[in-house]
């Protein structure tokens, strides 16, 4: 078992110097990754609507959808960024570990990240919707005036 764990250690160990290797500067880095990751979201999102509710992607419904991807892909993006930071700082302590069990238990923490991105997730929809009535209402109300 040992050795499975030595094996792995050794691919993350080479994996964390390709990445600091590429990466670059951070300041140079972080708003690429930002990009990417709101790019990414609002691709994720359509491929959702077009694969589970392609009814909703028409009419006055289409709109508010339309609207909702830009806020899901920005938040969205805020997550997966820190994330991906949070993550690499796991995985530097994991390969500072001294036993197998210690190692395990650090990376046995993106368990977590996952389960606060479900959470995430459920937030960021719920409060981009909240956003894009509110908005709604107040162009409606000033149409109205």
């Amino acid at each position: 078992m040992n050795a499975i764990i030595l094996t792995w250690k050794s691919s993350l160990r080479d994996l964390l110097t390709i990445y600091e290797t590429k990466r670059g500067s951070l300041i140079t880095f972080f708003p690429k990754l930002f990009l990417f990751f709101v790019l990414l979201n609002i691709l994720c999102y359509w491929w959702a609507m077009f694969t589970a509710f392609p009814h909703y992607i028409h009419g006055s419904e289409g709109t508010h959808y339309f609207l909702l991807q830009f806020p899901v892909g920005f938040l969205g993006a805020i997550f997966d960024s820190f994330s991906l930071f949070v993550t690499i700082l796991i995985i530097r302590r994991a390969l500072k570990s001294r036993s197998s069990s210690e190692y395990i238990a650090h990376l046995s923490l993106d368990l977590v990240i996952a389960l606060v991105a479900t959470c995430w997730v459920l937030f960021v929809f719920s409060f981009s919707d909240w956003i894009i009535g509110l908005f709604g209402t107040i162009i409606k109300e000033r149409a109205g005036q």
